[in-house]
């Protein structure tokens, strides 16, 4: 629990342009992603990334598809959603959305809870001077 609660971090969010939702095997971070969409926190859902080690053979389409259309049967808009098919890692997931969203926006990035100390260090790194607030799915609770 100490390692795992080391890796979380949860922002307290506010309003944002945009949800960005890391692909993985984890789908729990597309419905966070569509619940962040339909409570309003965010007006757009860019679900970013292709393949990976243990989505490979898993799932029929890419980890962006596969995400996008758990967020539709949640109930998110079609016209809310984006994605970016070719990121291979977080790097490559900061990279290309950045490439795809620009510099002038707000994010909330959504990813695993073991995964969000890596995708703040990228986000430090690659993508400054944006508006940022860091989500995940929630495992346990805090003792």
């Amino acid at each position: 629990m100490v390692l795992w609660d080391f890796h979380r971090i949860r922002s307290e969010l506010g309003p944002a342009d945009w949800a960005v939702a890391l692909g993985s095997y984890d789908t729990t971070v597309a419905t966070e992603a569509a619940k962040l969409r339909l409570q309003g926190t965010v007006e757009k859902i860019l679900f970013t990334g292709h393949f990976g080690n243990w989505t490979r053979g898993t799932f029929d389409n890419t980890e962006a598809e596969t995400f996008a259309a758990i967020a539709v049967a949640e109930g998110v808009q079609s016209d809310d959603v984006f994605l970016e098919k070719d990121a291979t890692n977080i790097g490559e997931n900061i990279d290309f959305s950045k490439r795809i969203l620009g510099n002038s926006v707000s994010v909330v990035f959504v990813a695993k809870p073991q995964t969000m100390k890596r995708c703040f260090a990228t986000v430090m790194k690659k993508w400054t001077g944006i508006d940022v607030q860091f989500w995940h799915p929630v495992r346990h609770q805090m003792v």
